[in-house]
């Protein structure tokens, strides 16, 4: 791969260079077939999507074919369907699928070259080679090896990897805060929307028990109708088969399109007749 094949590293900062993944890491190519019940084990299932981290580990009991062995401080990466973005810097000893690749770090700090992998470039570029229609994927003989990698001088590579290890932290810790307000938010909103339609806006109103365990109580002027009584459409359980679809008539929205008290119109399926109603 040329240089010119990596327009998108076009420019680098004064003291960098670019040198080709082959000559700054080593593939491990040592393979084991022993299965043991230590949890030390990684499919590609049990990295997480563009984060970098692991789910879980699990054993080798149930693995018929040979699984690679990587060391700490190797840094993973999924050749199969790049896109998902699969990587992980290894904190111990284990082993992993074929499909995954481990690096071992030789002319470039483990922390760096973890945040290299897991860059946009570096997806975007997998992504733009990956062959196979069904399951895509990246060769390193091929490929990989000969990606062009931003190297700046070790110490500076370290001081980078120490910026984002803080940078992401602050920003996890964030999202995170943000996630706990939006679920309060949330459940306030039930609340407030439980209230408002069992008892109405008169806090003060006497209240008598409804019947029903789930409703609790209710205000004393207030009456419970079936809402069969109430509807003008026919209430069914079912069909629960997609019934057929034609070019015109009433709209129809599938359960999968309701979510959050909202109606998802990218999943409309199409329309109906006015009779399948």
């Amino acid at each position: 791969m040329s240089g010119q094949d990596n327009n998108f590293l076009n420019e680098l900062p004064n003291g960098w260079k670019l040198d080709r993944l082959k000559d700054v890491v080593a593939l491990r190519n040592e393979k084991t077939s022993e299965a043991t019940e230590e949890e030390d084990y990684l499919e590609l299932e049990d990295l997480e999507s563009g984060t970098g981290r692991i789910l879980s580990r699990r054993n080798t009991l149930g693995v018929e074919s040979a699984v690679t062995i990587f060391k700490k401080g190797d840094v993973l990466f999924g050749k199969l369907r790049p896109y998902l973005e699969k990587y992980y810097q290894a904190e111990c000893d284990g082993k992993c699928t074929g499909e995954i690749l481990a690096f071992k770090p030789e002319r470039i700090a483990s922390r760096f070259l973890f945040y290299c992998v897991g860059s946009r470039w570096f997806i975007e570029r997998c992504n733009a080679i990956a062959y196979g229609a069904k399951m895509p994927r990246v060769s390193w003989p091929t490929q990989l090896s000969r990606f062009n990698v931003p190297l700046p001088r070790l110490p500076e590579q370290e001081q980078i990897a120490t910026y984002l290890d803080a940078s992401c932290a602050a920003i996890d810790a964030t999202v995170a805060a943000k996630r706990r307000q939006l679920e309060t938010l949330n459940a306030l909103l039930k609340t407030t929307l439980h209230t408002a339609v069992t008892r109405g806006l008169d806090e003060t109103a006497e209240l008598r028990d409804s019947g029903y365990e789930w409703l609790g109580k209710i205000p004393v002027k207030w009456k419970l109708i079936a809402i069969k009584r109430i509807v003008s459409s026919k209430i069914t359980d079912g069909p629960h088969e997609t019934p057929d679809l034609v070019d015109n008539g009433a709209q129809f929205i599938s359960a999968e399109a309701i979510k959050n008290n909202k109606i998802n119109f990218d999943l409309r399926r199409g329309f109906i007749s006015w009779e399948q109603r």
